[in-house]
């Protein structure tokens, strides 16, 4: 029973996040390398509980990009800590990038919901799996065979906005191997919109695959609209790969095996060789 019981922990470990409790012995071991959010919180603060939680739910839903998530108990085994970063307001989240602070939040209304807007706001964007398009690797991109969801945009247009930060939060969730995400800016790069047909139309994000444009969806997009167009995406390029393989096995099936009847398979073996075949054929016969 406690064998059993071990092994479900250890397979909840496995597919769901972990929140790290950080204190003054091992936080710059543990947050040194890698994407960190951490929540500070103390005894005598009424909403550091939402904080926990909303960590606790963040941890069970974004795990992709090596994100960790951690905890600090300032008025605990964590006072050094939260006095080197100053922190003296409760809760407080901070995000870190190789041990470098990137953004520090005091106070706020804390949700997973708003946690994972500050995520998408402050993630660096080498890790957003999101590719900067222009006129330097658009037409390779498009003509690279490989699925491509791409957003086409522009900083001055208000649903832009809206439809970029679905497009950063839905990315950053997905865990697809195989679907590749870029982003056009439609200011700077008017003339590939303009031969693309999205200039007056923006925001649009595209799916392409093949070097063709699948679908796509304009500003009304919502973000189950996306989920939906990354697992088909997903879906096809699974279904092209097993597709790929049953044909290798389909092509190594057919290959037909040594025939005595057939002369041509004799081509580059000795008279011998083939006068020894036939009569074990003709015994076993």
């Amino acid at each position: 029973m406690l064998i059993n019981f071990i092994f479900l922990l250890s397979l909840a470990q496995f597919y769901f996040g972990e929140v790290v409790k950080l204190d003054d012995f091992n936080f710059i071991d543990k947050v040194q390398q890698g994407i960190w959010l951490i929540g500070y919180q103390a005894e005598d603060c009424s909403e550091c509980d939402k904080l926990n939680q909303a960590i606790n739910e963040l941890s069970n839903t974004v795990t992709t990009n090596g994100i960790q998530y951690g905890k600090v108990d300032c008025k605990g085994d964590g006072k050094e800590i939260c006095k080197t970063r100053d922190i003296t307001k409760f809760p407080t989240i901070t995000m870190f990038n190789n041990m470098q602070l990137i953004k520090k939040l005091e106070g706020s209304e804390l949700t997973e919901q708003s946690l994972k807007a500050f995520l998408v706001d402050n993630m660096p964007k080498k890790i957003q799996n999101i590719e900067e398009l222009d006129r330097m690797n658009y037409n390779e991109t498009i003509s690279s065979g490989k699925p491509w969801i791409i957003k086409y945009y522009s900083a001055f247009c208000k649903d832009c906005v809206n439809i970029g930060q679905i497009f950063k939060q839905t990315v950053l969730e997905s865990e697809s191997n195989n679907v590749n995400f870029g982003q056009l800016n439609c200011e700077f790069e008017w003339k590939i919109c303009q031969e693309s047909g999205v200039d007056s139309i923006i925001p649009i994000v595209r799916y392409y695959k093949d070097n063709k444009m699948v679908s796509q969806f304009d500003k009304d997009m919502k973000k189950e609209d996306l989920v939906k167009l990354i697992n088909e995406a997903e879906n096809s390029t699974n279904s092209n790969n097993n597709g790929q393989d049953n044909n290798n096995s389909n092509n190594t099936d057919n290959k037909q095996p040594f025939s005595g009847s057939d002369s041509s398979n004799y081509s580059n073996i000795s008279p011998i060789q083939v006068l020894a075949t036939v009569i074990i054929r003709y015994l076993l016969s």
